[in-house]
């Protein structure tokens, strides 16, 4: 049976997205399992996935996993190039285990402030271009799949957790689920 490991920071944790594991599980049919943690960065999910095939070994039934990482590195001044770099590592690890990988790109600012500011004047973007040099260093568009829906997510009102400039509800989150699990499910019949 075919697996999903959710990997990164609050966007998966169940913190703030409590349905994820369930309704990513529900839409696909696979056996999703939960590793993302609030405000994680990415150095500690490289440290994850390097650290869980230490002891398991390789997965022998296909595999995917989701990561959704960066926007609390970029808060805590992390560059993108430094999470690019580590990306690269998390890639290389994930790929010698014959293992998917389907990215959530995350939103391109670097404090909750230029957050608020971004989503205010409409000038929130993904980071695409660290994403893409992710991608492409694998050399295998279908290997990696991009999803670029967290900033544009994060511009709805009416989809963002009150008070909170960097969650979303549940609603808000019940898309972004749908989202990724639509592109494993798209990522599986190619």
């Amino acid at each position: 049976m075919a697996s999903i490991s959710l990997l990164g920071d609050s966007w998966l944790a169940g913190t703030y997205n409590p349905n994820a594991t369930k309704e990513i599980a529900d839409y696909t049919g696979a056996i999703v399992s939960n590793a993302a943690i609030d405000s994680n960065i990415a150095e500690y999910v490289l440290w994850q996935v390097t650290d869980y095939f230490h002891r398991v070994g390789d997965i022998e039934y296909p595999a995917t996993a989701i990561i959704d990482i960066g926007l609390p590195d970029f808060f805590n001044g992390i560059t993108q190039d430094q999470v690019k770099r580590t990306l690269l590592k998390i890639v290389d690890v994930l790929k010698a285990r014959h293992m998917d990988i389907i990215l959530s790109c995350p939103a391109d600012v670097s404090s909750h402030d230029e957050l608020s500011e971004r989503i205010a004047n409409g000038t929130l973007y993904g980071a695409m271009a660290m994403c893409i040099a992710v991608r492409d260093y694998s050399n295998n568009r279908k290997f990696l799949t991009i999803v670029d829906l967290q900033s544009r997510l994060m511009i709805h009102p009416e989809l963002k957790r009150e008070g909170d400039c960097v969650h979303l509800n549940n609603m808000g989150f019940a898309i972004f689920n749908f989202a990724l699990a639509t592109a494993y499910s798209v990522k599986m019949q190619c």
